[in-house]
């Protein structure tokens, strides 16, 4: 079973003073399932409030490339700044 990375666990457990703060996630990975829901449960815990996400799955045929994210990564990514200034206002 996969699971976050060790480190990541262990800095979204030590964030401190965060109870009510807002936050996005942008997960990259080559993975064919979306692991966030992991993420979300930690920091729930920490009771924040996610405003948005954005998921992408890395091409690991075109990391050598520079192609490894999708073609539409751009519009993802903008659409997912957006999503965060229009929910944290």
């Amino acid at each position: 079973m996969f699971r976050i990375k060790k480190e990541m666990r262990t800095f979204m457990n030590k964030l401190e003073n965060v109870e009510g703060k807002n936050y996005g996630i942008i997960n990259t990975h080559g993975m064919k399932r979306n692991w966030l829901k992991n993420m979300e449960k930690i920091l729930k815990k920490k009771s924040m409030k996610k405003l948005t996400e954005v998921d992408f799955k890395i091409n690991k045929e075109g990391t050598e490339k520079g192609e490894g994210l999708p073609k539409n990564w751009e519009d993802k990514l903008d659409d997912f700044a957006e999503e965060l200034i229009k929910r944290a206002y």
